[in-house]
């Protein structure tokens, strides 16, 4: 093989690695852009679904608003209701002691319940003792509504019941009110 023949087959393996590298080059400037715009349409798109989400979660947290809105309503509207049937004496202490067979049996059954986090076992005794009492002062029975509403809290969805006592607290704390009116009553006719 002559010097010429060697430069020859130089300058053709030369041509052919140049070739090679333009198309490999070329390829690669190619894929480079194409995946530009596939990065671009990803951050758009990926801005989109953080706008949709964020959308989402205001229209979530405005329906929960919206949903404990109602629920307080619905509590004050119904502890109003008690109040006022109580006041005019619909509601009597009979009616709470009515009541309270099944309050017991209510609180006998969440008794089983392992208290935790908030609402403790001291709680629990304390519920278990005015719950005993036939008869509370309003203070006892705002008390009660009080342990009530922590146990609600806590274990409200997986007790609904709870509600019932809640209730009955409501009652005892009218009752306490209509007496303590009466009482008042008496006095103002005696003098």
């Amino acid at each position: 093989m002559s010097n010429l023949d060697t430069i020859a087959l130089v300058l053709q393996i030369l041509a052919t690695v140049i070739t090679v590298a333009t198309a490999v080059g070329t390829l690669g400037y190619w894929l480079a852009r194409k995946f530009a715009e596939v990065e671009k349409r990803f951050i758009a798109l990926e801005s989109r679904m953080e706008n949709r989400f964020t959308i989402i979660e205001n229209r979530i947290e405005s329906l929960e608003k919206s949903i404990l809105a109602l629920a307080e309503a619905t509590k004050s509207a119904q502890e109003f209701i008690i109040d006022f049937l109580a006041y005019e004496g619909i509601l009597k202490r009979e009616s709470a002691s009515f009541a309270k067979a099944e309050i017991s049996r209510i609180y006998a059954q969440f008794r089983t319940m392992k208290p935790h986090s908030e609402f403790t076992e001291e709680d629990l005794k304390e519920m278990g003792r005015l719950i005993e009492k036939d008869e509370l002062t309003w203070e006892e029975a705002q008390k009660l509504k009080q342990l009530v509403t922590k146990a609600i809290k806590e274990y409200g969805h997986k007790f609904p019941a709870l509600w019932k006592i809640y209730w009955y607290a409501e009652l005892m704390a009218a009752l306490a009110i209509k007496k303590e009116v009466e009482e008042k009553r008496k006095q103002k006719s005696q003098q």
